[in-house]
């Protein structure tokens, strides 16, 4: 080993202590403190989806495993696996099993931003940047606000987002010196981001490597490029197939979920979380938010990265995607118009999430803009000129952006980074600003991290105060009831999270409910509950996702589902002056709390005589909803054309022998053949038997199964087999012997040549 190559593999290690050092100081020494003292704001997004999923994940593998296919307790019944965030088999979420739940999510929040600062610093590194440039993009990526904001916001988001510096890496790696390692480098960290199951990120890592080497074929074309495009190009390829076995099934529930359509313009844009030019400006001003996505230490880095002669093609490229990205997330016409013709450009939500790639691509830029300070040039006067004009400048620039002005301490932090250039023109000066320029963006980003607004919860008090309520429903429900739960008054904005009425507590209680937080929601069911609240047809998905009413316009609809009980605290009672009247008297009450029962609501499953055959699947719910059909005697199925089917004279009764997640068993007796109704979701994956013999499930109702049964006593068997775990896990599975075949065959190679 050479001397110059051990010393920089020191300076590797010492700067991976300090990012790792840095995510042990922000996690132990800010997180969790201000989670004792309960500070900040719990995001809706870790506790009223990441945080049931898991302990309900955990909780299926301690009874055998039982749920993890489907989840019987949300949305009269859903996948739970195929469900792309519950991110299941993404290996760093196991510590969830290990730990208890809170100490595990601030273990993952350590761990990437570790992931992420280290995936920074290789970019760096990748480029040629020495140790201490790479570990100022490093340190601005860890502690940036954008990267803090999304590790509050969901383990999901920031898991997959730290990911994309090491893609990066990867790439950069390759379009110098094409090679296996850095293929499967670039294989695993795209598979990990699938895995993760939150596809935006992932689709903009594809994008920004597609940019990339576009940028590479178009300025600088060397021998070496078509062979990193195939190496690229199959680990493109191998890493979704090696994660089909997750990916084809949450596919499969895509494909019927709200979201299996593009979106428009308006359902792409969320009400009252669209950024502004307006909005981002007082963003800046109060240096919170997407107003701090950059600090001023960041932008004056930035602002030097055009200096170092031998990156400026590379750091135009970043400062390049930057500035795009950042267009995009204020739906700059022209940009924005071409975006959504690439594919899936109009599948994903919220303009202002181009920002998390502006934010990344910038470290990118301040990394290199570091350098210029860590290696001058001597002899270039006008460079040296510049690492004193540029900062200037750029703080004066910002003073006029920001409506509050540039503060006292940004002033000094402008004069210490002059302080560092002006120590480089000493010969015993590189010493300092090598340890002193990291650390200098490190304070001043911590000290930025302190207006965070969201925080971390210490234990479950706060998802736990209506627990007495969600227990009061479970003694009183049999397998024929669900419930309906509604926030109180004071967490309405905050998806029921500060009182606990929050959709996904059934999962918690295990109390079978109506509705759900779930983006992926079929759509059907979505535009059942739509007509269910509105009255009227979805239009949007926008009415489903951030404009649903909590007290039904249709009754029939709302009993049809079998919502026997409902949650709610009396001041929403009051509020809402609903449930009232004798169908839904009090069955219990205590401290503010109530369970109502709705006297009119419909078991989960029953005999109907007949079904009628409707043309039109929006006939289908006005049909419910007028109250023409009585839905115990006539179940609606979809066809053409229109006709009358199986005994109109026939009675009976069905109940539950077994109610299991993907096995249900039920008796049911009838003086006449006709249909037995499940009011569970009909979904891709499920077959029934009939005395032990196959029998056709037809959706019914617009949203549920039917299936003929004989006069007499049947027993019949849902199971939930979705093919499309299997035909994942083949491919998985065939994919993976393909690699291993491979890297033996070419060890062997090596061996004997």
């Amino acid at each position: 080993m050479s001397r110059g190559t051990g010393r920089a593999r020191r300076a590797d290690v010492v700067a991976l202590l300090a990012i790792a050092g840095l995510a042990v100081f922000y996690t132990v020494g800010v997180v969790w403190p201000r989670a004792q003292a309960t500070g900040g704001i719990p995001h809706f997004d870790t506790y009223t989806y990441f945080y049931p999923n898991w302990a309900y994940a955990l909780r299926s593998l301690q009874d055998g495993g039982s749920g993890l296919l489907w989840n019987r307790f949300q949305n009269c019944g859903q996948p739970f696996y195929a469900m792309s965030l519950t991110g299941l088999l993404y290996p760093p979420f196991a510590v969830m099993g290990v730990l208890d739940l809170h100490h595990a999510l601030l273990v993952l929040l350590g761990l990437h931003l570790v992931i992420a600062a280290g995936g920074m610093y290789a970019l760096g590194r990748a480029l040629g940047l020495s140790a201490a440039a790479a570990l100022c993009g490093a340190v601005a990526f860890e502690l940036g606000t954008n990267t803090l904001w999304m590790a509050y916001w969901s383990p999901s988001a920031i898991a997959v987002y730290a990911w994309l510096p090491v893609a990066l890496a990867a790439c950069e790696r390759l379009l110098r010196r094409p090679s296996a390692r850095d293929g499967a480098r670039l294989t695993v960290a795209l598979g990990l981001q699938l895995l993760v199951g939150y596809p935006q990120v992932s689709l903009f890592t594809y994008q920004l490597l597609a940019l990339r080497v576009l940028w590479e074929c178009v300025t600088r074309w060397r021998p070496a490029v078509p062979r990193a495009l195939v190496v690229m190009g199959v680990a493109a390829l191998l890493a979704p197939l090696l994660c089909a076995v997750h990916l084809v099934p949450a596919l499969e529930a895509a494909a019927v979920s709200i979201r299996h359509r593009p979106l428009t313009v308006e359902e792409m844009r969320i009400p009252l979380l669209t950024l502004t030019w307006t909005q981002f400006r007082h963003a800046v001003g109060e240096r919170s938010s997407y107003g701090a996505l950059f600090s001023v230490g960041t932008l004056v880095l930035m602002g030097l990265a055009w200096l170092p002669h031998a990156t400026r093609r590379v750091a135009l490229f970043y400062a390049l995607v930057t500035g795009l990205y950042f267009a995009l997330a204020f739906e700059t016409p022209i940009f924005f118009d071409l975006y959504r013709v690439l594919p899936f450009g109009s599948s994903l939500r919220e303009p202002h999430r181009f920002l998390w790639v502006a934010a990344c691509a910038g470290c990118v830029v301040t990394a290199i803009g570091a350098e210029a300070i860590l290696r001058p040039q001597p002899g270039a006067r006008r460079r040296s000129l510049a690492l004193f004009v540029v900062p200037v400048a750029l703080a004066i620039a910002f003073g006029f952006l920001s409506p509050t002005g540039i503060a006292a301490r940004e002033v000094g932090l402008v004069a210490l980074v002059l302080a560092l250039v002006g120590a480089t023109l000493h010969p015993r000066g590189s010493g300092l600003v090598r340890v002193g320029l990291p650390a200098l963006l490190a304070v001043e980003l911590l000290a930025q991290s302190s207006r965070q607004v969201f925080g971390y919860l210490r234990d479950d008090t706060m998802l736990m105060q209506h627990r007495d309520a969600f227990l009061a429903v479970r003694d009183r429900q049999t397998p024929q009831d669900r419930m309906y739960l509604i926030p109180g008054t004071a967490s309405v904005r905050w998806q029921g999270l500060p009182d606990g009425l929050f959709r996904k507590a059934a999962q918690l209680f295990r109390v079978p409910s109506i509705v759900d937080y779930e983006p992926e929601t079929s759509d059907r069911y979505a535009q059942m509950l739509v007509y269910m609240m509105e009255g009227r047809p979805m239009t949007t998905i926008n009415q489903f996702l951030y404009e649903l009413r909590v007290v039904p316009a249709s009754q029939r609809l709302f009993d049809l589902v079998a919502a026997r009980f409902v949650v709610i605290d009396a001041a929403r009672a009051a509020q809402l002056g609903w449930p009232s009247g004798p169908d839904f008297p009090v069955r219990w009450q205590h401290d503010g709390q109530r369970v109502y029962e709705n006297l009119r609501a419909l078991p989960r499953a029953f005999y109907v005589p007949q079904v009628r055959v409707v043309g039109e699947p929006a006939a289908v719910l006005d049909a419910l909803a007028a109250g023409d059909d009585d839905p115990r005697r006539i179940a609606l199925v979809e066809g053409a054309p229109p006709a009358l089917r199986g005994s109109p004279g026939g009675t009976g009764h069905a109940e539950f022998i077994d109610d299991g997640a993907e096995s249900v068993r039920l008796r049911v007796d009838a003086t006449a053949a006709g249909y037995l109704m499940l009011t569970d979701q009909d979904y891709p994956g499920w077959e029934a038997t009939v005395n032990g013999e196959p029998a056709p499930i037809r959706r019914a109702d617009f949203a549920f199964r039917v299936v003929p049964v004989p006069a007499g006593t049947s027993e019949v068997e849902f199971r939930y087999r979705p093919r499309s775990l299997v035909w994942g896990a083949l491919v998985s599975s065939a994919t993976a012997a393909a690699l291993a075949a491979a890297w033996r065959r070419q060890h062997r190679l090596r061996r004997t040549a």
